[in-house]
């Protein structure tokens, strides 16, 4: 069942530059819920002038700014789907949940790659697998 529109909660996403100075400054992902607000560093940090305040986004004079621009606007999009899938569960909505939602899942080191990758390659070369790949 899908919420009425009364009961959706307000909330914005937004990406700004904190502690506007000379020298590099760290960006953050700004998240309002019902008027209160939370921050979370995105781990990019940028000289002031080369960001656009209107776009939300690093200047294109930036040398890597396609990069973090790409992984900026997909943490913002994976939070906003995040939030209104919340919503339409009929979850509510919170500052503290979103600060849940920011925090870092599981990390993955070095044998745990190791170990997925060497599944999937098994996997990949079974005899099935491989003829279903010679057949394309």
């Amino acid at each position: 069942m899908i919420p009425k529109p009364e009961c959706m909660q307000k909330f914005n996403v937004s990406i700004v530059l904190k502690n506007k100075g000379k020298t590099s400054s760290p960006i953050y992902l700004r998240v309002y819920v019902n008027g209160k607000v939370t921050l979370k560093s995105k781990g990019h940090s940028i000289e002031p002038k080369y960001w656009d305040e209107h776009k939300e986004l690093v200047k294109s004079s930036h040398r890597i700014a396609s990069h973090i621009d790409a992984d900026l606007t997909l943490k913002k999009d994976q939070l906003q789907k995040t939030l209104i899938e919340q919503q339409v569960i009929g979850k509510q909505i919170s500052v503290d949940s979103v600060r849940n939602s920011l925090k870092p899942g599981e990390s993955m080191n070095l044998f745990k790659y190791v170990e997925k990758w060497t599944l999937r390659v098994r996997h990949n070369r079974s005899e099935g697998h491989s003829k279903t790949i010679q057949n394309i």
